[in-house]
């Protein structure tokens, strides 16, 4: 599997939803507030840092074998690096 692979499953996307829903005003008020202006314009609102984070706690969560995971976590953790690398890692997604 890959990254890609896990971001488009079914699973993933059930579990992000149900994690950017209504449980994100409460867990994190200023991240769903931000979402939620930008969503106005069609965009994420989102930092790359914070939906990196999202990908790491899906697989702590994921019933997937840890072979896999461990895969999955090196390509996150390049994403990361690059982000890192390009300044953007802070940057709203789509801003």
């Amino acid at each position: 599997m890959t990254l890609t692979e896990m971001l488009n499953s079914d699973k993933y996307q059930r579990w992000e939803s149900d994690r950017l829903g209504n449980d994100l005003f409460i867990n994190d008020p200023q991240r769903a507030a931000r979402m939620h202006e930008y969503a106005e314009e069609g965009l994420n609102g989102s930092t790359h840092d914070e939906v990196i984070q999202d990908w790491r706690d899906y697989l702590t969560d994921a019933e997937l074998p840890e072979p896999i995971k461990e895969s999955l976590l090196i390509e996150i953790d390049a994403a990361e690096e690059w982000h890192i690398r390009n300044g953007s890692i802070n940057n709203i997604i789509g801003d």
